[in-house]
């Protein structure tokens, strides 16, 4: 009994390290000087623990996160300058990020400028009501036609932040009297933002 209890620890232990050892930098740049050049292509190839580190420069692209537990940052998400010059922009064609909902507090989004995203709800970020951690970005100069010109449905920590310049439509703040151009219905904690200049547009 004893060694069948020594050999189940063994094998535990082995697995953690194992998981441990197996986190992965992916690394995107524009440059073709990293493994790849579009950030989708990183999320896709990343799993569970894995960090996804994006150079400077200007990304057109809308990404989800298909309920992956991943980081994705820019490459010093502590320096003001890298995040301003890291650019995710959402080309006016959907939210610029997408979480499925799925994804948990080890699932983090930092040090990243989000801009240029328009959809229904949420055109910079929409959270589908994960509890994915958002902190230190610039959510700036998006738009929702319905709810949360900046973010949405996002649960988990809000933190951090730079929440400016998004819009939503009158119409639908008129109408239901539900409010948010910067962020609507985020029901985690939000703490230590920037919430400014956000409004909502005349239809």
């Amino acid at each position: 009994m004893h060694k069948r209890i020594f050999i189940w620890s063994i094998v535990f232990i082995f697995s953690a390290l194992h998981y441990t050892a197996g986190a992965t930098t992916l690394t995107v740049s524009l440059d073709g000087a990293s493994s790849f050049t579009v950030i989708q292509s990183a999320i896709d190839a990343a799993v569970d623990g894995d960090t996804v580190v994006v150079t400077s420069g200007t990304y057109l692209e809308n990404l989800q996160f298909n309920g992956k537990n991943i980081t994705l940052q820019s490459s010093d998400p502590t320096s003001l300058a890298i995040v301003q010059s890291t650019i995710i922009d959402g080309n006016i064609t959907s939210s610029v990020i997408t979480f499925s909902g799925a994804e948990g507090t080890t699932c983090i989004l930092t040090g990243l400028t989000i801009t240029n995203g328009s959809d229904m709800d949420g055109g910079g970020i929409n959270g589908n009501h994960c509890v994915a951690t958002i902190r230190g970005n610039r959510i700036v100069a998006n738009f929702a036609y319905r709810y949360g010109g900046g973010l949405y449905a996002c649960d988990g920590l809000i933190e951090g932040n730079l929440i400016a310049e998004n819009e939503m439509t009158e119409y639908y703040m008129s109408d239901t009297g539900i409010v948010g151009a910067g962020l609507c219905d985020c029901d985690g904690v939000i703490r230590n933002n920037i919430v400014a200049v956000n409004s909502c547009r005349a239809t």
